[in-house]
């Protein structure tokens, strides 16, 4: 079983990516079920999960919420928008999402990992990692989690896209181990 800090620092990894895939450099998969698989893969999230599980060098076991959180107002913003603070209605968004993540009963790290999980999953990627970052730095089980720079989550915000072509060229093309 997998250290529940190490875990939550994997919900910082590759965020525009669903959570079937591996994240951080072991390759860890979270065991989904039907509860956790984003609603574009409902028909064969698990599956793909699975397949993915077979190859993992760690799996993060999650546990079945009796009560799975609402997210009404911040579910309305889709995956691909961008989120802003400045916004009142994004500001709405982030208090659902952050009371949530706050009344999950401190030092029960396994439920909080669950319903970080579970909001990863169904939200904009930009907006659960404010809400995520906001929750870590004020729940007192999780001061010892490291968050993750913003320019580092989302480089796109950050540099032109031709830098990301040419990085998938050169990646393709030397080895992992020879410095560029």
């Amino acid at each position: 079983m997998a250290d529940v800090v190490e875990s939550l620092k994997l919900l910082f990894d590759r965020p525009n990516e669903p959570l079937i895939t591996p994240k951080g450099d072991k390759k860890a998969v979270f065991q989904l079920t039907e509860s956790f698989v984003p609603p574009e893969y409902a028909n064969n999230g698990v599956e793909l999960n699975n397949r993915f599980g077979d190859d993992a060098s760690e799996k993060i076991p999650l546990k079945h919420l009796s009560v799975y959180p609402s997210f009404p107002k911040a579910s309305q913003l889709p995956a691909d928008a961008d989120f802003s603070l400045f916004l009142p209605k994004h500001q709405d968004m982030a208090t659902e999402v952050i009371d949530a993540f706050m009344n999950v009963p401190q030092n029960e790290l396994q439920d909080f990992l669950s319903t970080c999980v579970y909001a990863r999953a169904n939200l904009n990627p930009q907006l659960f990692n404010y809400c995520y970052s906001v929750a870590l730095m004020h729940r007192d089980d999780t001061k010892n989690v490291p968050i993750q720079n913003f320019a580092e989550t989302f480089p796109s915000k950050f540099m032109d896209s031709r830098v990301f072509q040419r990085a998938r060229e050169v990646s393709a093309v030397v080895p992992q181990n020879v410095p560029v």
